[in-house]
Formats: structure tokens, C-alpha cells, sequence
């Protein structure tokens, strides 16, 4: 009995803890770890703002690192968070001043990545100025410039862009235009330029292929633009590879590759109701149907989630076949937590022929009245003696079931306890304490509503793996990404704070973290198969850590090896 007594304890301290603060990523040190403070006297005298640059010139096509910061002039270990401050750039020989960061606040140092080629307005072949100015409250704005020079490669420099890389949401037998854009942005001519297909990734439907594209000649600071069409016959995802060459005026030749990525999805609609009215602390059924619109067969699963109702279904447990034309009717039951207007959401996730890839491509969303059943109406003036005999049975079945677990259900115990403590902790502990998060990876798995990459991904992923164990995380996310996410100033406010690490452009973030993963004895979270780097990398799927983000939970399928195996 005292055993059991301390088990039942020990069962109430977990259920009442609460939830730990999300753990801070540190991928790398700026400056030293030190305490940031803000004096409660301060003068002109005291500040010195910084604004430093990774270097003076910097070639056409490629990205200057700009460091911000306000620092203690008498203590230089002191760096200022939270001033306001702005960026400006200066063109000087059109005599153009435009806005790069504005209204943002420093963090100690504040990183700022200015892409030379993808800026709004491309830099051209010149003399620039940057300026920041700092809002001190109460002292007023202080400022600092720095210039630099946009120089061309010597030799040629050609820069292949197509206006798309992920291309979603495309229908079946639809028509869709790509515009690939070359530019040569080196000081001399660049020969026999050429881009052709390395590989396709059905279904696309590749439309008169008019590949391979050669250029005999293009001169200095020239752009040649090409269009092709596809036309996806079938549902799917897809990609085009495309490898790239270029040889300069030394004869050296330059390879390089991109891709395109397509999402080819199917016509559904769908619709659900409550069977009956919704009353808190019941149980209800919601009557499902989904339509399949197109005149091809695929395979789905579906789920109903809501704020205030909890529903048995699961994304991977409701898959199934839907025939064309078919309508699938399906009842779902839920438990109506409490009172209020509940909005109820359905998400369908598509699975594409060969079952590699998924696709979220429906979400409907409605709302509906939660009150109080009649029969679960509290009187007024209960009897005392009822609530009593009430909490006794309640006790005395915890206690009970307490017993039986403790004594004859041991793995059942287990299991409990490792849903209360770590619902996405693997079956198994790894051989290493380090992990390095595809930041880019994961910020595509779900995309955001309006089909970017979603930075909240990342967020989960290392809330996850750090209930899994881990304690070195370490996120890294390609240059580009940057320029794809709905939100740039909560992207910047993210590498600013060290969430993420952003990688030089045109530098490859899946080598450098397959090259850390190396270096550091790290798992690498990603979907990514690396299969590019397999040459090079033998024990890449010992070091991979799969993942599935359903329902806003991140579930790890791990492939290393157990500890001590």
C-alpha cells in the first residue's frame, strides 16, 4: 500500500507540473556569452553604433554580410538589445537612396544578408553607401555608414534563374508557363552556355521539349530569357532537374544544376454537420463526406480537428482509396470539451502513386455552438453528503486503478508514463546528443496558407527533439529561403536571435550539414535523401531522422542505431 500511495503521488506531481519553457536554439556565437543591459543613464557619449561589413567589394551576383550593433564605448563586451533602427543604401553614382530594414530592433548584433543580385532592384557596377541610424529614447538618433563596391568577376559569371522552384498546386491537363532567365555578370564574354534536363521526376508533363538550350556566345552584362511549357497528365509529385555549363574566356568550363519542384493535385470537395445539437461534456457524431471531382483514383486519409471538441481520427489510420467520381460518407465521433463556439476543421492529405511524397490539399473550416446539455444542469443546493460520497468513489476508482497498475500491469504503467512525459520521444535513444535540423526541409513540409514555407515548423521540430533528448541543436536553412517565407521580418528576427543559421548564397546547405553532421557525430532531421552526396557520405541513413508533421505534431521515425547495441 505505500508503494502504491507513492506511485499515486508521484502520478498527481507529473499530471501537475506544468509545461517547461521552449528551449532557445544556439547555432553559433556572434560575440562572446555575456549579460546584454541597458543602463538607466545614458548619453550620446556612451554609445558607439557599428555597422561593419564582411568586405569592402564584393562581386556581381554575390552577398554582403552587414553586422549592426550598438555598443558601451567605455566597456566593449556591452552590446544594446531592443534600439529601433533603420537601413538605408545609397547608390552613388545615380545619386538613389532606398530602404533595406526598417522599424526593427537590434538583438546585441543584428545580422543583415544583403543578396547583390537579389535585392528589388539588381546592384549594378558601382560605388555604394549603407547607413544606419539608431532611435535612442531619450537622446535621439544616432548614426553610422560604411560604403562598398560592387565589382565584376574578371571573367565570366553566368547566373541561371527560373521565376519558379516550386510550382504548386497545379491541376491535371493544365497548361503551365516557366521562365528560366540567364545573365552573365562577370566583366567578359562567357561560351557555349547551355542548360539541359539531368532528370524528371513524374508526373510533369513536359511539353515539347526544347531542351538542351545552347547559347554560342553571351557578352558581359547580357540576359537571355527562355520559356517551356508543361502539361501534368496525372496526379503527383513531381520534379525537373536540370544541369548547367558555361566555359570563360580561359577555357575553364563551369557545371552547376537546379530544380523545379510540382505539386499536382486532385479536385475534392467536401462538407460535414453534427448529427445533433452540441452539448459540453457529451459525446457527438459529425456526418463526413468528400467527393473526388477528377476521373482518376487516389488514395487519401482525412481528420476533423477542433478547439473545443476532441475527435477519434487520425490522419494515417483513415487512409483510403477513393475511386473517381466516388463520395466517401463517413461518421466521426468526438468528445465536446467544453462550452463556446467550436471551429471545426477538416484537412485531407493526398498520397501520390508511389506512396514518396504527400500533399495537404484540402482544408475547410466551420463554426458552431457549444452550450450546456439540460441534463447536466447543477442544482442549486446539493446536498453535502452527495458531493462527499461523490469524491470518495472518484478516489477510491484513481486508487484502485493505481494498484492494478502498479502490480499486475507493468508495461502498461510504462507506457503511460512515457505518454505523460515525452509523447514524441522515439522507442529508442540514439548514440548521440547532437542534431542538426534541414531547416529548409522542414519549413516546406507543411506549407503555410498561402503555400510558402512556414517558419512555425521549425519551432516544432526543435520543441520535439528536445523533448527526445537532444541537447546540442543546431538549425541551418539555405540563403534562399529567406526570400520564399511569407513573413521576411520574422525570418530576420529569427537569424538575428540564433533560431536559425542562415548559409551564404550560392553555398550549399545540405553539403555544410552533412559536412557538421561529420564533423560533430550529429543526426540530421530531414525528408531529404541526400542522394546527390551518397558518393561522398556512406553512413547517410544512419545519421538521417525522418519526420511527419500531422495535426501540429512532429513524429520522429528514427533510423541510427540504439545506444550500446
Amino acid at each position: 500500500m505505500k508503494k502504491t500511495l507513492i506511485f499515486f503521488g508521484g502520478l498527481l506531481t507529473l499530471l501537475l507540473i506544468p509545461m517547461g519553457v521552449p528551449p532557445m536554439v544556439i547555432v553559433g556565437e556572434t560575440v562572446p556569452s555575456q549579460t546584454h543591459y541597458l543602463p538607466m543613464q545614458l548619453n550620446r557619449t556612451d554609445l558607439l553604433p557599428l555597422l561593419n561589413l564582411s568586405s569592402t567589394s564584393v562581386e556581381r551576383g554575390n552577398s554582403l554580410t552587414v553586422l549592426i550593433a550598438l555598443r558601451d564605448k567605455n566597456n566593449a563586451s556591452i552590446f544594446y538589445e531592443g534600439i529601433p533602427f533603420f537601413l538605408w543604401i545609397h547608390d552613388v553614382e545615380n545619386n538613389v537612396t532606398s530602404s533595406l530594414v526598417n522599424d526593427t530592433t537590434t538583438n546585441g548584433f543584428y545580422n543583415y544578408t544583403l543578396e547583390t543580385y537579389f535585392t528589388e532592384t539588381p546592384l549594378h557596377k558601382g560605388n555604394y553607401t549603407l547607413t544606419s541610424q539608431f532611435n535612442v529614447t531619450g537622446i535621439g538618433i544616432l548614426e553610422v555608414s560604411s560604403s562598398f563596391e560592387v565589382v565584376l568577376n574578371p571573367s565570366a559569371k553566368v547566373l541561371f534563374l527560373p521565376d519558379y522552384t516550386l510550382i504548386d498546386f497545379l491541376k491535371v491537363d493544365e497548361n503551365f508557363t516557366i521562365t528560366i532567365n540567364m545573365e552573365n555578370v562577370g566583366a567578359a564574354n562567357a561560351f557555349n552556355v547551355s542548360i539541359n534536363i539531368q532528370s524528371i521526376d513524374e508526373p510533369v508533363g513536359l511539353i515539347a521539349s526544347q531542351f538542351p538550350i545552347k547559347i554560342p556566345l553571351m557578352a558581359s552584362q547580357t540576359t537571355f530569357s527562355f520559356n517551356f511549357t508543361v502539361n501534368p497528365t496525372r496526379f503527383g509529385l513531381g520534379k525537373i532537374s536540370f544541369l548547367t555549363s558555361y566555359t570563360n574566356a580561359e577555357g575553364i568550363s563551369k557545371l552547376g544544376s537546379f530544380s523545379i519542384n510540382f505539386r499536382i493535385l486532385p479536385r475534392l470537395i467536401a462538407s460535414f454537420s453534427p448529427e445533433t445539437e452540441l452539448f459540453s461534456g457529451n459525446l457527438t457524431k459529425f456526418n463526413l463526406r468528400i467527393t473526388n471531382l477528377e476521373r482518376a483514383n487516389f488514395t487519401i486519409s482525412y481528420s476533423l480537428t477542433s478547439d473545443l471538441i476532441s475527435f477519434f481520427t487520425d490522419l494515417e489510420t483513415n487512409k483510403q482509396l477513393i475511386l473517381a467520381g466516388q463520395t466517401i460518407s463517413k461518421k466521426v465521433t468526438g468528445a465536446v470539451l467544453k462550452d463556446g463556439l467550436a471551429t471545426v476543421t477538416l484537412k485531407v492529405i493526398f498520397f501520390d502513386e508511389d506512396g514518396s511524397g504527400t500533399a495537404e490539399i484540402l482544408i475547410i473550416t466551420q463554426t458552431f455552438s457549444v452550450s450546456t446539455s439540460p441534463l447536466n444542469v447543477i442544482i442549486n443546493n446539493p446536498n453535502p453528503n452527495q458531493w462527499l460520497l461523490v469524491i470518495n468513489l472518484l478516489f477510491l476508482v484513481i486508487l484502485l486503478a493505481s494498484v492494478v497498475i502498479l502490480y499486475f500491469k507493468p508495461q502498461l504503467r510504462n507506457q503511460i508514463l512515457r505518454k505523460f512525459m515525452a509523447p514524441s520521444v522515439p522507442n529508442y535513444e540514439l548514440d548521440t546528443e547532437n542534431v542538426i535540423v534541414d531547416g529548409s526541409n522542414v519549413a516546406w513540409e507543411r506549407p503555410d496558407n498561402e503555400g510558402k514555407p512556414n517558419l512555425k515548423n521549425i519551432d516544432l521540430a526543435v520543441s520535439t527533439l528536445k523533448q527526445a533528448g537532444f541537447k546540442d541543436i543546431l538549425v541551418i536553412v539555405d540563403a534562399a529561403l529567406r526570400y520564399q517565407v511569407s513573413n521576411i521580418d520574422e525570418f530576420d528576427k529569427a537569424a538575428r536571435s540564433g533560431k536559425i543559421h542562415v548559409m551564404p548564397a550560392k553555398v550549399s546547405a545540405d553539403q555544410f550539414i552533412l559536412r557538421l553532421a561529420k564533423e560533430r557525430n550529429a543526426m540530421v532531421l530531414t525528408n531529404d535523401l541526400f542522394k546527390e552526396f551518397r558518393d561522398e557520405m556512406d553512413d547517410i541513413d544512419e545519421k538521417r531522422i525522418p519526420y511527419t508533421i500531422l495535426n501540429g505534431i512532429l513524429y520522429l521515425h528514427p533510423l541510427g542505431k540504439r545506444r550500446n547495441e
